[in-house]
Parts: C-alpha cells; structure tokens; sequence
C-alpha cells in the first residue's frame, strides 16, 4: 500500500510532523494550532511515503459503483462540493487536466505536476472503492474525515479550499487513519492530560436529570472554555425561540459590521444574504462559524445571552460579563495592544463595557493572515470565556432537553467512537494556542446518559492538539458502562 501527503493545512502540526516520521521521511510544518478566530496556513511541502507491503496500486472500482458522500452527512457550501469531487475521483469519476486546473489552485499545481497526481490518484483508487463515514473537523474552508473502503481500511481525509467564490483546492491529505493513543485507564489517559498543563475534567451521569459525578478532577473549576462558550449562545437562541420572539425559520441578514474570521464560512456570504436562524445554529455548532455565532449573538442581545448563562446553571455568569462577540474577542486579544487586553482583564464589568464600545469597537478585525501567524498562547487563563466542567453539564442537561438543539449538537463526535460505545454523541470543542476544552453529551443503547468535559490550559507552551484530543476520547469512552 502506498500513501501520500500533498499541500495540506497546518491545522495540527503535531498530527503532521508524526505522520511524516512514521513514513521515514524528514519534513516540516508552518501551520498554527486552530482555534475561535483562527486560519491554518497550508504548507507547501510535497512528500510520497512508500510502505514495504508491495502493494502496485494497480486497478480503479467502477463509476457506476463509487459511493457518494451519504446523504446524512452534511458539509456546506464550497466544501461540500469539493469533497463530493474529491471522493468522486477517488472511486473512478473521470479526472484530467482541466479538472486539474479547473478545481486546484496555481500554487497546487505548480507543486504537484499534474502526471505524479494523476498517478496517486490511481493508487487511491487501487485501495478503493471509499465512502464517507464521519465529519471529525468542517471549518468551512477545511475538511477532516475518515474514509473507509471495502476491505474496512479507515482512512484519514483532509482538504483544503480557497475562500473565494469558486471551487479551488489548495490542500489535499490522505493517509491510513492514525490510531487512538493506547492507554489502558481512565487515570493513564488524565495523567497525560495533566502533564501538558492544567487539566480540568469532570464525567457525571445525567439519567436522573442531575449531573451526578462518576470522575471529578477541578469539576468545580473555572476553565477556559474556547468555542465551547456557543453552548450558551445556542442556549440563548432556544429559550427566545420558545419565548416566541423568534423561529427556527427567522431570517437573519447578513452584515459585512457583524463579520468576524474563520473558522467558519458566514462571513464570506454577500451582505445582505438572509440565512435561518436553524441554519446560523448548525454552522455554530457543526464548524464552529464565527460569524455566524455573532450574528445570533445581536440576534438575540447580548443580555439575553449573560442572562442564559443562569438559566443554563452557571455558577458564575459575572466571569463572562460583558459576553464577548467572537469579533471582540480577537480584536482584543490579537488587533490591539496587550496592555488593552490586560486592562480588560482587571477592569470591573462596567470599565470593559467601555472598552469594547470605546476601542474594540472602532478598530479594525486583524486579518486571517496575522492572527494565524501568532502561535504563542495569550492570557490563556484570563482573557477568554469561562465556566466549570460542571456548569458545561448543566448547560448540556437543558440543551439536551430540546430536540432541535441536541440534533445540531449531534452533527459531530469530535472524536471517532470506532468501537461503537455510545448510541449518540452531542459535541462541542474549543481551542486556541495553549488551550484545548472538549465536552459530550454521550447516551448508551439501553438510554443511559453522560456528560464528559476536560480541558487543558498551558499559559507558555502549544499543546499537541492531536493527540490530546485522542486522550480526551479515550477517556470519554472509559467512562461508557460495560456491557
């Protein structure tokens, strides 16, 4: 068998630099760590790893056989369409120099010479045909999934696509799937955790309507909460719409004032495009779209947010008053100076009220191109949101009691659960350079529930975010009840 890595996102240079070692080659990587208000630079390196098992590649399935991307799983967009074509060639759907140049940047091509992709292509092939069976990562502009052929092979999908209107692909990776990290216990898995830097966690069982804690490390803690802070915006949007203010079906226009950066895909919509308050949800939750989250976020006000903050169970709602917008939150955290941002942090909830109106607001949001160039965590511990592992199970507890709401947090694990221990998985990540906060909401076959959250905070070194995502997973299947 042979894989191949090609121009690819920098999303978890960890990830990148093990892959590149376990195939016997030296290579490198530029890309950041991910996070709310964070791009990935896609590296230019050009690398094929050859195995020893002989395999020739040799041989490509049927067209009229090539499985599709199934239709519940959902990507938007651009995206969408570029991984339907991506799958689509890798089953034997017609592939040739104007696509070439049709559906893949300059800068791609002029890497890659069109014959040495067209024959990894045909080595893709040869292990296929492959299926789409699970969304692990959907930036908008960014895809990581597995891919599995008829022989059970999972493998790892990562694609890439400009953010211009057109379908152009400046990233493709393909590999057999990394493997989970073995560890053989819940408290193995936390102890690695807690050597890369301040673990939070907290597994509770919600079968009884209570989060009734089977494992609590810092349950009780606040934590830097990443992205995970869209649970209280969704939250927010649930209890207005079931206040009857607003419907799933409300149109929210877009405005170019309310933009904020990726990851997510709203804020290259035209001005003046109408999208669904259902529609605005799902990218918030699924690829985590900034945008999308601030324009729910003046949707609703600002208040209603803090307020649901306590009506979701948060223990100390003042921690995250005023609510910060995904746009103010990088303004002042990479577009003005640190002492701003300090000042921020020290100032009483009036005091920052004032900043954000008197210079978050009048200042320009940082381009994609220098906030993906920071790679140094930044008042990790001080300037973010904040709540307890345990306020997280509370906010999931309520969230899991409307049907809408659990169907969007359901759109993706996170995590692979490969060894099927959980009937259904709600999700909600978060990160930045120096943090990782991961939470599920878990049910089993016979309608057990669980809530798991951990997060890892690290104020003076970048976290491997790959492999301690798989850390985190394995801990939140230790906690799934045996058979």
């Amino acid at each position: 068998m042979r894989w191949v890595v090609v121009p690819r996102p920098g999303r978890f240079p960890a990830i990148w630099l093990a892959l590149c070692v376990l195939g016997g080659v030296s290579c490198s990587s530029d890309g950041v760590v991910d996070g709310p208000g964070r791009d990935s630079e896609p590296v230019s390196s050009i690398t094929t790893i050859v195995d020893e098992s002989g395999g020739d590649g040799a041989g490509s399935p049927d067209i009229d056989d090539a499985p599709i991307v199934p239709a519940e799983i959902n990507i938007f967009g651009p995206l969408g369409t570029a991984t339907d074509l991506t799958i689509g060639w890798f089953n034997g759907q017609a592939f040739d120099e104007n696509s070439y140049v049709e559906f893949f940047s300059e800068e791609f091509r002029e890497a890659f010479a069109l014959d040495d992709f067209v024959g990894v292509l045909d080595q893709i092939r040869g292990e296929g045909p492959w299926t789409l069976t699970e969304v692990l990562n959907d930036s908008g502009l960014e895809l990581e999934a597995h891919v599995v052929n008829e022989a059970g092979d999972r493998w790892l999908l990562e694609l890439a696509i400009d953010s211009g209107d057109e379908i152009e692909i400046t990233g493709l990776f393909v590999s057999p799937a990394p493997l989970l990290p073995e560890v053989e216990s819940l408290d193995a898995a936390l102890g690695r955790l807690g050597e890369a830097g301040t673990l939070r966690f907290l597994a509770a069982e919600t079968t009884s309507g209570r989060c009734e804690p089977v494992h609590d490390e810092g349950g009780d803690e606040a934590m830097p909460l990443g992205s995970v802070f869209k649970l209280y915006v969704l939250g927010a949007v649930v209890d207005a719409i079931d206040a009857g203010r607003i419907e799933w079906s409300t149109g929210v226009v877009i405005r170019d004032e309310l933009d904020s950066i990726p990851s997510g895909i709203t804020q290259d919509e035209e001005p003046g495009t109408e999208l669904s308050v259902r529609e605005l949800s799902e990218r918030m939750i699924s690829i985590s779209d900034n945008t999308a989250t601030d324009h729910l976020i003046e949707l609703v006000g600002r208040r209603s947010v803090e307020g649901a903050q306590v009506v979701y169970g948060h223990g100390s709602p003042e921690l995250n008053v005023p609510f910060l917008t995904t746009r103010e939150f990088t303004i002042l955290k990479f577009g003005l100076a640190p002492s701003i941002g300090l000042d921020y942090v020290r100032a009483s909830p009036t005091e920052r009220s004032v900043i954000l109106d008197e210079l978050v607001a009048t200042s320009p949001l940082p381009q994609d191109e220098f906030v993906a160039g920071v790679t140094d965590p930044i008042e990790v511990e001080s300037l973010e949101w904040f709540a307890s592992p345990a306020d997280v199970c509370r906010a999931f507890l309520r969230l899991a009691a409307n049907a809408d709401a659990l169907e969007i947090l359901t759109g993706n694990p996170g995590v692979s659960d490969d060894d099927r221990r959980w009937a259904s998985i709600a999700f909600k990540g978060g990160s930045e350079p120096g943090l990782l906060t991961m939470a599920w909401r878990t049910e089993t076959e016979d309608g057990r529930s669980f809530v798991i959250v951990g997060s890892v905070a690290n104020e003076n070194e970048l976290l491997d975010e790959g492999a301690l995502a798989g850390l985190f997973g394995a801990a939140r299947d230790f906690i799934a009840p045996l058979d």
